[in-house]
Formats: C-alpha cells, structure tokens, sequence
C-alpha cells in the first residue's frame, strides 16, 4: 500500500476521531442543555402546580366570601325592608296621630265657640291646624289646607252671636220692667201685697220646649174695671190704716184738695186697642209682670243653651204682651219693644259657627291612608 494511501486514511481516522469527538461534545452540551431545561420545566411545574393549588385555596375563599356576602346582602336587605316598614309605620302613625289631634282641637274649638258665640277660639284653632298641615309637607293633606282656608275665609266674614252683650240687654229689660206704664194705667201692686198673691201659681215655660203663642193672663168673667173709688199707688195703701177718718183729719191738707182729685178721677179718657188691657185689675197686672219676667228669663236661659229658636219665641210672646197690655206710646215701652225687636233681628241673621269641610277632609284624609301591610306588600311584588 504506498504510504500516501496510509497517510490519506491517518488523516480520515483522524478527522472521524475529530468528528466524533466534535459531535460527541455537542451532545453532551445538548444533554446538559436537556437536562437543564428539564429541571426548569420541573421548577415550573412545581410552581405551577403550587400556584394551582393556592389559586384554588383562593377560589374557595373567594366562593366562601361571596356566599357570605350574598347571605350579608340579603340580611341587608332584610334590615332595610324591616326599616322602610317600620319609617313607613312611623310616617302613617305621625299623619294619624297629627290628625286625629287637629280634630280633636277642632271639635273642642267649636264647642267653645258654639258655647261663647264668639269665633275666635274656632279661628285660633284653624291657624293651628293649618300651620301643622304646612309644616308636615305632606301632599295627601292639601286638601285639607284648602279646608281650612275656606272655612277661615267664611268665619272672618261671617257675624256671631255677642252673648254677653244680648244677655246685658235682656238683664237691662228684666230691670225696666216695673217701670213699664200699662195701658189702662194701673200702678204696680205695693209691696205688702205681692207675698200673698205669690202664693199663686205661675209656671214658667221650658227652654227646650217653647210654646208656640204667646202666654195670656187670667183675664175671666169675674175681672172687674177699675172703679172711680179705687186709689192709686200712694203710702196709705202700702200702708192701710184701720181708721181712714183719723188720716183724713190728721192731714194738713184742706179737705176740697182731697175731693177734687177724687172728682178728677171719676173720668178719664185714654185710648186702649186691646179689649183685654182695660178689663186687668191690679192682682192681674202682678201676673201679668210676673209673665213676662218668666218669659224674659227663660229667653236668657235659652240664649245661654245656644236654643234660638226658643229665645225667637219667648222675645216674641214678650212683645206680644207689651203690644197688648202695655202704653205703647210711653217712650219707655217704645225702647222696650225697639230693644226686642232688635233681639229678633239679630237672632234671625246670626248662623252658628261651623267647620263642615274642614271636618269632611280630615275624614278623607284618614280613609286615604294606605293600611300598614301595604308598603310590604308592593315591593314584595317588585
């Protein structure tokens, strides 16, 4: 074999030796490379594994947190039912009791007014109210603020009854009344002879019942007119004296002045219209006083219980019996009649105090009120 052959296949032994070497290196570089990718990828897994788990740990918190807080929120939302209810039960029971009370006060104004004749209290009581309906700002209660500004508007507007006033003027004419003259003239009874003659009876007539005509005196067959020799009112015949003679004697007086103003008496000429009026003896005339004074009181009494229509018809019957029996053109019995008329009239025109709408539109507004299960039950349908 020449020697270049053997130098040619050295030489490929040795590049083949080379090569291997080369290629061995390489794989065990690659191998190294491997082996550390291995171990990464190991490290990965493990962390990635370690992560799994506590993001699984988180989950199951997390899972856990929410169900407490869905349990919380439902709680919440318990809570906050219960509280609407109870707000709602609280704003029915604040409007309810406001306006039970503005009722209350209302009702107890119009009795005093009702009682005093007077608007004031009524007035008072309706500012009050409607100052409270203001500050409550409810709109379901502005119907009753409208209310009560008409029935304010009508009460200003609107004449009472001045108690005090009509009672002074039939205290006034229940004063005047023996100074009243009668039409056929007679002089009050004396004194020493009323107690007797009180003993008769004389009935008053109910306040609650007042008759429907004017009482009459006891006017009958054995009334008698005044004789010429009746005297009039003097101090002998408040004072009788068992021996006139002895008077007679006694007096300074010249003896023609006493038979003159007998002789004067025997005539006198006066125009009656009433039949009756000339045919009233002196114990009449007492009943007839009486009577009246009956009358007088029961009107004063009805004025105080608030019966018009009762006092209208005592103060009629009166001026019935003044008209009759009395001098109606005494100036005393002119004013006495002006004056009862005057407490007819006014009477007549004055109305009672009244609050209907305001009343009516606190009724409204209680049944407008929604029950208490009604809040609870809306929102259980949303």
């Amino acid at each position: 074999m020449p020697a270049w052959g053997a130098w040619l296949l050295s030489g490929a032994a040795a590049l083949a030796l080379l090569l291997a070497y080369n290629q061995g290196q390489r794989l065990h570089r690659m191998q190294e490379q491997l082996a550390l990718q291995s171990g990464a990828i190991h490290e990965q897994a493990i962390e990635a594994r370690t992560l799994s788990h506590e993001a699984l740990a988180l989950a199951r918190d997390s899972a856990a947190q929410v169900s407490l807080n869905e349990a919380r929120i439902n709680e919440y939302t318990l809570q906050r039912s219960r509280i609407e209810q109870m707000a709602f039960e609280l704003s029915r029971s604040r409007d309810e009791t406001m306006l039970n009370d503005i009722e209350a006060s209302l009702r107890l104004a119009q009795q005093q007014a009702q009682l005093t004749g007077l608007a004031d209290p009524l007035i008072a009581a309706l500012r009050n109210a409607s100052q409270r309906v203001e500050r409550a700002d409810a709109p379901r209660l502005s119907a009753i603020q409208r209310a009560i500004e008409r029935d304010l508007q009508r009460l200003t507007h609107t004449a009472m009854t001045d108690t005090a006033g009509l009672l002074g003027r039939i205290d006034k004419l229940l004063a005047q009344l023996e100074l009243l003259p009668l039409a056929n003239g007679l002089p009050p009874l004396p004194m020493a002879e009323q107690p007797a003659l009180a003993q008769a009876p004389v009935v008053a007539t109910p306040v609650a019942s007042p008759p429907a005509t004017a009482p009459t005196v006891e006017i009958g067959p054995t009334s008698a007119p005044r004789q010429p020799s009746e005297p009039t009112a003097t101090s002998a015949e408040a004072n009788p004296d068992p021996n006139p003679a002895a008077t007679q004697t006694d007096s300074p007086a010249p003896w023609w002045h006493g038979m003159r103003t007998g002789l004067g008496e025997l005539v006198r000429v006066q125009r009656i219209d009433a039949p009756e009026a000339a045919l009233l003896n002196r114990e009449q005339t007492f009943f007839l006083r009486e009577n009246i004074r009956l009358q007088l009181m029961n009107a004063r009494m009805g004025l105080l219980a608030r019966q018009s229509e009762a006092v209208r018809a005592d103060l009629a019957a009166v001026q019935t019996l003044l008209q009759k029996y009395y001098d109606t053109n005494a100036p005393r019995t002119r004013q006495a009649l002006r004056t009862l008329r005057q407490l007819q009239d006014h009477l007549q025109t004055v109305q009672s105090p009244a609050i209907t709408e305001t009343l009516v539109a606190i009724q409204a507004a209680h049944q407008s009120l929604p029950a208490p299960g009604a809040a609870s039950a809306s929102k259980g349908k949303r």
